[in-house]
């Protein structure tokens, strides 16, 4: 398997680790955010839905549970089938790029069927 996730990543720990992400995507009650981040994540934990920080090699994710916010790390781990994939995005984030990357890491199924086990936010792309 060519990817890693770690659930119930204690929250300083994500933080600690989402400060060195090159990207933010912050999914507040109030709208969408997009941005770069150099070294320091702000966010307002309380107003969050979900918020995503990534790089080319891991994304560092919050979200709510049952009105907790939770922590995922999902890593790139070896070999694996995966397909990285561009998706133009909206005009008010092109000062960031043109693109964003999302990649899917692929599995099989008992019967041999490809299914996308996971997905994660890699690159913006100018």
């Amino acid at each position: 398997m060519g990817y890693k996730i770690e659930n119930d990543v204690d929250l300083n720990v994500g933080r600690n680790k989402a400060q060195n992400a090159g990207f933010a995507l912050v999914q507040m009650f109030s709208g969408l955010e997009l941005s770069a981040i150099n070294g320091e994540i702000t966010f307002d934990e309380n107003l969050c839905q979900e918020a995503r920080f990534f790089s080319s090699s891991y994304e560092v994710m919050f979200y709510r549970h049952e009105g907790e916010l939770k922590c995922r790390v999902l890593s790139d781990e070896g070999d694996s089938d995966m397909v990285d994939e561009e998706f133009e995005l909206a005009d008010r984030f092109k000062t960031l790029g043109n693109t964003v990357v999302i990649r899917k890491y692929l599995d099989r199924d008992e019967d041999g069927q490809v299914f996308v086990a996971a997905t994660r936010l890699l690159d913006i792309k100018r």
